[in-house]
């Protein structure tokens, strides 16, 4: 399964080509309060539950700043069972591409050269192997609704048509770039004037 990768610089397609050493990112770097090319406000969010955050603590009356986190299960209000609901933020490691290739989508996101990943199950598994871990993977989806998680995002992100990978962080992790080593020939140069 073929997937691509923008990239901000043209010589940084070398590793993904001839084989090197590339960072893996963690998610809260792509945290901003606005969105912008990479950036959104809702990275890192897993919001699951019926109703938004502001409208649960309007509903308990609860006043002040809705906190980063909440877990309501199996409350009870006036003898009514009250629908469960959970908001924290999860960072970890993630590789974000894209399902195609598009020379606007490249412009949006504030790069210069794509290379196109060849076999993407490939690249996971020498990923994993080095991560000490196994990465979720898969296609990103977009919702008009308060929901969250590492793969369901706003539908104003829905333009990037992302493929992410993404690592939980461990206790042991720390929140600098980790450096993985490619093989050659994980990518080749993308020409997005051909397609």
């Amino acid at each position: 399964m073929q997937k691509y990768l923008y990239l901000t610089k043209a010589e940084w397609t070398e590793p993904w080509i001839r084989g090197g050493k590339i960072p893996l990112k963690v998610a809260s770097t792509y945290l901003s309060l606005e969105r912008a090319g990479t950036l959104t406000p809702d990275e890192n969010l897993i919001h699951e539950g019926p109703y938004p955050a502001e409208s649960i603590y309007n509903w308990l009356g609860l006043k002040g700043k809705i906190p980063d986190s909440f877990l309501f299960r199996g409350n009870t209000s006036n003898g009514r069972a009250l629908p469960d609901a959970e908001r924290r933020f999860e960072d970890g490691f993630v590789l974000c591409l894209c399902n195609s290739l598009n020379q606007l989508v490249c412009k949006q996101l504030g790069k210069s050269a794509c290379v196109r990943i060849l076999n993407v199950e490939k690249l996971k598994a020498v990923l994993d192997a080095q991560m000490g871990k196994i990465g979720a993977a898969g296609s990103c989806r977009y919702t008009k609704s308060h929901q969250r998680n590492h793969f369901l995002k706003s539908e104003a992100d829905q333009w990037q048509d992302e493929y992410r990978i993404f690592w939980p962080l461990d206790e042991s992790d720390e929140l600098d770039d980790r450096w993985v080593d490619l093989p050659e020939g994980m990518a080749d140069i993308a020409q997005m004037d051909q397609e």
